[in-house]
């Protein structure tokens, strides 16, 4: 019982002392693979972005839902692939839903 308590003490105070971490999440349109210095694009300058990605963590596999920027997005915002979300394209046909009734 003791051992219990003392690793329930050390977990909350590892908790409560850990700073959280600071996150930028970029969202770009028809950007391709290699358009950032970063990953060895020597005719395009994007000095900023190369020094963040010094900086930080890059993620160089990633996944896509969809090739265009609206059902990526909606994607993203309600963690749902576009098929599930109704939002398949940047068009909006007659009849579709903008919100989703609730």
């Amino acid at each position: 019982m003791k051992c219990i308590e003392v690793t329930i003490w050390l977990f909350l105070a590892a908790v409560v002392s850990a700073k959280p971490p600071n996150m930028v999440f970029m969202l770009m349109d028809d950007m391709g693979w290699g358009d950032l210095g970063v990953y060895g694009n020597a005719a395009k300058e994007t000095p900023n972005l190369d020094k963040m990605a010094a900086e930080g963590m890059l993620l160089p596999s990633f996944y896509s839902a969809n090739p265009l920027c609206s059902p990526s997005r909606a994607a993203m915002l309600t963690g749902r692939l576009p098929i599930r979300n109704g939002f398949y394209s940047t068009t909006l046909m007659l009849g579709m839903l903008i919100l989703l009734r609730t």
